[in-house]
């Protein structure tokens, strides 16, 4: 494998930094839980949206792998892009919510949280994982 010639396709590149980017966010997320305390709910309702979320993360893995499967029998070559573009469009919205509406109640940033992290989670099944 020459490395000179994989790094000179500009969409190797493209996909690298969103990766990077990417991986920065997601590694946010693993504050949240902190976020909703400050937000004023208790240790225990913190913890529950934070685990509903993950409860979303695993759902979105499965629904994600799914929907990149079909898109790319639907379309080879766009498929899974196109997942992976209808993920994170859903995710930024999503994301904005969560973390900009002050105060929120425990059902609606409980919902929120299962979104965001459904949503984000169909990239690494849906379009990562498949192509390596």
């Amino acid at each position: 494998l020459n490395l000179r010639a994989v790094w000179s396709v500009n969409t190797f590149k493209l996909i690298l930094i969103q990766g990077i980017f990417s991986g920065m966010t997601m590694s946010t997320l693993n504050f949240a839980s902190m976020y909703f305390q400050y937000c004023n709910f208790s240790d225990v309702q913190a913890a529950a949206i934070d685990r509903i979320g993950s409860f979303g993360l695993a759902l979105g893995f499965f629904l994600g792998g799914w929907v990149g499967d079909r898109l790319m029998a639907w379309s080879r070559f766009h498929g899974r892009p196109l997942a992976a573009q209808i993920s994170l469009l859903a995710a930024i919205p999503l994301s904005y919510y969560t973390y900009s509406w002050y105060p929120l109640e425990l059902e609606p940033a409980a919902a929120l949280n299962f979104g965001l992290w459904f949503s984000c989670s169909w990239v690494e099944a849906g379009v990562a994982r498949p192509m390596l």
